[in-house]
């Protein structure tokens, strides 16, 4: 299973984001790509789901996440969710 991150790096939500990411990747199995939201997959990913904000997670290509930082309960909700 794949979860997407897309964000900037000059954004301290971004960065936490990542981190929150990453340390549940790694405890639930899940791959983490991060996408630079200023990159060119970066704005189209943008551009196709309406992204004015970031950071936003997707998930087979749906936007699951754009609250802000989600918790480690809030990862394992949309993994969930999403099956």
């Amino acid at each position: 299973m794949e979860v997407v991150l897309v964000g900037a790096d000059w954004c301290p939500y971004t960065q936490k984001a990542k981190k929150v990411l990453s340390e549940a990747s790694g405890e639930m199995g899940f791959k983490l790509n991060y996408i630079e939201v200023s990159s060119e997959e970066g704005r189209n990913l943008a551009k196709k789901h309406n992204i004015i904000s970031v950071p936003v997670i997707l998930q087979r290509d749906e936007v699951v996440y754009s609250k802000g930082v989600p918790s480690k309960s809030d990862i394992k909700k949309i993994l969930e969710r999403s099956g």
